[in-house]
């Protein structure tokens, strides 16, 4: 009888370290991922965000601003509240084409009244020409109980809006409106041609 409980508990172990290797592997498969936002040619706003994630992460958002379009774009990016499981260092980069950085984001970490943190990424508003973008978070989501694996992940939303046309200063109108005083002064004292 002894034997048999023996077995059934090596059998349970077995078991559930194929779980926990299934999981870790599913869990790696997901760490990197790559989402197309598609081309943007106008005022919208998309969700992003990632929920299958533990341990590091680099999930990239591609996406295309359409020719002849400039856009303002900005992003807000959290975790969340989560009392199982914490993503404590996420940042955020935005990256025009080349690699070349466009845009950090300003990460904070806030606290519930329980202490539970909250990592939220904010980017400002940078107007966008014609191209293609990617937005890319990186962190490292970590299970609050060291041998069971919660899963954690972030949300947020990117924003494309109508580039405002820019408002002329009263310096800009007073300049103007002297150059066209002195062209009609100008064209006033030129005599007139005659024909002959």
């Amino acid at each position: 009888m002894q034997v048999s409980v023996m077995k059934r508990r090596g059998a349970r172990r077995v078991a559930m370290l194929a779980v926990a290797t299934a999981a870790l592997m599913a869990s790696a498969i997901g760490q990197a991922a790559t989402i197309d936002l598609g081309t943007i040619n106008g005022p919208i706003a998309r969700r992003v965000g990632n929920s299958g994630l533990l341990g590091p992460f680099e999930d990239s958002f591609t996406f295309t601003i359409g020719a002849g379009h400039s856009l303002s774009w900005s992003a807000y990016v959290t975790t969340g509240f989560n009392r199982r499981n914490q993503i404590i260092d996420m940042d955020g980069v935005l990256l025009g084409s080349g690699g070349s950085v466009l845009e950090e984001g300003d990460a904070v970490t806030e606290y519930a009244p329980e202490g539970w943190p909250s990592r939220n990424v904010t980017f400002g508003s940078i107007t966008l020409g014609p191209g293609d973008y990617v937005l890319r978070m990186t962190g490292t989501s970590l299970s609050v109980y060291p041998d069971i694996p919660i899963w954690g992940g972030y949300d947020g939303t990117v924003t494309f809006a109508a580039v405002a046309a820019p408002v002329p200063e009263p310096g800009t109108w007073a300049l103007m409106a002297a150059g066209l005083a002195v062209m009609g002064l100008a064209r006033r004292r030129t005599p007139a041609r005659s024909e002959t």
